[in-house]
């Protein structure tokens, strides 16, 4: 049988759009729903890429902030806490209690030595000054005394009361903002009171004392105890013995 021309050309027409055909849906549309989804999933891991970025950024800069609190932290350390040693002024805690009594009755003192020198600066009269308490006896030195565990942390609290100076007006402000810089304690003037007439005057102002006391570890008020650790507040990072406004 013969087939005509035109007969032939459909059949290979019929025949080329069957490729076609199959070439587009069984390879054309899959790769290119695969390239499809491959762009989708490259533009996903550029966001999440993006937000690891971010978030890498956030940690480097929180890590720049702990750095520089702690930097400012260790300072204060260093200037607003008595030191854990007996012999330069402060006090350690990790001595047995019958100690400790001893040692604080002489850290007392050194803490007056120190407020009787603050309490003159300025060039003023002091009419009266009081006296930091002196400490108790063992069984509840720790406890009454260091505020602990009261507080997270061992710390004295001396709320002094009055004190009562005389002299010019710069004199006397000269010595209420010194409280604010002084040695080893956060020292707090408030409730200045001014009489008299100038040059010639008299002020009156409360003072209070808070000392830190660097401890990593310490004895609790009961003699015979077991060593305790007190909690608390971060320790100095560098410059510093080690301990903590709290512990180590």
């Amino acid at each position: 049988m013969k087939l005509s021309g035109w007969v032939i050309i459909v059949i290979g027409l019929s025949i080329g759009l069957s490729a076609l055909a199959w070439s587009f849906f069984q390879i054309y549309t899959p790769y290119e729903a695969q390239a499809k989804l491959n762009t989708d999933y490259k533009a996903q891991l550029q966001i999440e890429a993006g937000k690891q970025k971010k978030a890498e950024e956030r940690v480097r800069k929180a890590m720049a902030i702990i750095q520089a609190r702690a930097s400012e932290w260790n300072q204060i350390v260093l200037q607003k806490t008595p030191p854990d040693s007996l012999a330069a002024g402060g006090i350690n805690l990790n001595v047995n209690p019958y100690q400790l009594v001893v040692d604080s009755a002489k850290f007392r003192n050194n803490a007056q030595r120190a407020f009787n020198s603050q309490v003159k600066i300025g060039g003023i009269k002091v009419i009266s000054a009081p006296q930091i308490p002196f400490p108790g006896e063992a069984p509840t030195l720790v406890r009454d005394y260091y505020s602990y565990p009261a507080v997270p942390f061992p710390v004295v609290i001396w709320n002094l009361g009055t004190v009562n100076v005389a002299g010019t007006y710069k004199q006397i402000v000269a010595n209420v903002r010194a409280w604010s810089r002084m040695p080893r304690y956060l020292a707090v003037a408030d409730g200045l009171r001014i009489d008299g007439t100038s040059p010639n005057l008299t002020a009156s102002y409360n003072v209070t004392l808070v000392g830190f006391i660097r401890a990593k570890t310490l004895y609790p008020d009961a003699p015979g105890a077991a060593p305790t650790t007190p909690g608390g507040g971060p320790a100095p990072t560098t410059g510093a013995p080690r301990g903590r406004l709290g512990a180590d």
